[in-house]
């Protein structure tokens, strides 16, 4: 992992996606090691379900005292959950994903639970990863806790 600082360049998060898949034997399916639970808050993505039964989309990270102890960025932890969530979208329509096609591919993984599900996922989510990753959001806790 690159040390905590304010943003990265796209090229340091693909050095680092680069340095996981290098050291972690994950049979072919590093990314989706690295990615972990970022799928979780994609669209249709079981957080997002979470945060809006217990009432928190509009609560701002940072004064969430059920997060506490989470040691959230500079960033996330000025924002609502609704406003994360909202840049999240922002950027896979940045990048010509669609939510109809995220849709799909979350549906895809939920109901296979396999390898393959997932890391078609992630190769759809990992552009937009870094696009986060770049406008300042820490890969822990922000996006994949």
């Amino acid at each position: 992992m690159l040390p905590r600082v304010l943003r990265y360049t796209k090229e340091d998060l693909e050095r680092e996606i680069e340095q996981f898949r290098k050291t972690e034997d994950c049979m072919g399916f590093a990314l989706n090691g690295f990615l972990n639970n970022f799928f979780c808050n994609a669209p249709y993505g079981s957080y997002r379900a979470q945060y809006e039964d217990f009432g928190w989309m509009d609560i701002v990270a940072g004064d969430n005292s059920a997060l506490k102890d989470m040691r959230f960025g500079d960033v996330l932890k000025g924002q609502t959950i609704k406003e994360f969530f909202s840049e999240i979208d922002d950027s896979l329509h940045h990048f010509g994903i669609s939510l109809l096609d995220v849709r799909g591919l979350q549906g895809r993984n939920l109901a296979l639970k396999t390898s393959q599900a997932r890391l078609e996922l992630n190769v759809e989510l990992v552009h937009p990863y870094i696009d986060l990753r770049c406008k300042g959001y820490l890969h822990y806790p922000d996006l994949v806790a």
